[in-house]
């Protein structure tokens, strides 16, 4: 089994879908068979873990926190195939 893992953190709450709309925004930059350059700012990453076609085991979690003392929100999903 290999399992990958997409992170997030924010200042405030947000929800899942505003989340997980951030990694799904990667998806401007992808194009299958192609990779980004890794002298660019562009990354796909977070995209291609939430669409992979034979991932099954899918967990996700937040955790309050705190950053430099300030509340901090981590959000995880880790992916498994």
């Amino acid at each position: 089994t290999f399992c990958g893992e997409n992170r997030n953190m924010t200042s405030y709450p947000v929800s899942w879908s505003s989340v997980i709309g951030v990694w799904y925004s990667e998806s401007k930059y992808f194009k299958y068979g192609i990779w980004p350059s890794t002298d660019d700012d562009i990354s796909t990453d977070r995209y291609t873990q939430i669409v992979w076609a034979t991932s099954y085991l899918i967990g996700c979690a937040i955790a309050p926190c705190r950053h430099k003392g300030s509340p901090r929100y981590f959000y995880v999903c880790h992916y498994c195939h």
